[in-house]
């Protein structure tokens, strides 16, 4: 809500906002755009594979988001909140494919309860950095919202480059005539 009245702020000309409708909005523009995000990451990963793709995509929406929440026009809202809902989405189907399919089962509930401790130890940030930005810094979250995209563009383009480097090396290998041998079993 403290974002939406600093959006609000910034467009101050128009009229300001209508904080409760972009709330209402918000939540049913993120339950549907949730439902839709479902068919595309499975569409991405059936198309692309699971290793590299969902984080690009992820990281890209994460960048995209971040691009969009400084510009000043009402608009760009519901872009904001179909871009968060799919983020979202992608994220956490990102995680747990990749958890799901390079650690054993075992391991599952393990990772999955440490991260979720990590990102609740995360969110304990954002009451600090609220503070912050509305008593230090007069309300104004630009230099975060600027900090945090510089990080995505990094995240992102490192997503990039790790992807194009495992494309050369397929390249590499497939131009050799090498390719992976089969996978060792022994039958006890």
């Amino acid at each position: 809500e403290a974002v939406l009245e600093w959006k609000s702020d910034r467009l101050s000309s128009t009229g300001g906002l209508d904080v409760p409708f972009q709330l209402w909005m918000f939540n049913v523009l993120q339950s549907a755009a949730g439902f839709i995000a479902i068919p595309l990451f499975a569409s991405l990963v059936a198309r692309f594979g699971h290793c590299h793709a969902p984080f690009c995509a992820t990281a890209l929406l994460a960048v995209l988001w971040l691009a969009v929440v400084p510009l000043p026009w009402e608009w760009t809202l519901p872009i904001l909140y179909l871009l968060a809902a799919c983020h979202r989405q992608m994220f956490f189907s990102t995680f747990f494919t990749f958890i799901s399919s390079e650690y054993p089962p075992q391991l599952f509930a393990t990772l999955s309860g440490f991260a979720n401790v990590l990102a609740g130890l995360g969110t304990t940030l954002q009451n600090p950095l609220l503070d912050t930005a509305l008593r230090n810094m007069d309300g104004d979250f630009m230099p975060f919202l600027l900090a945090q995209l510089g990080v995505a563009m990094i995240v992102f383009l490192g997503c990039v480059a790790a992807w194009c480097r495992a494309a050369s090396r397929k390249c590499l290998e497939e131009a050799k005539g090498e390719t992976d041998p089969p996978a060792a079993t022994t039958e006890l």
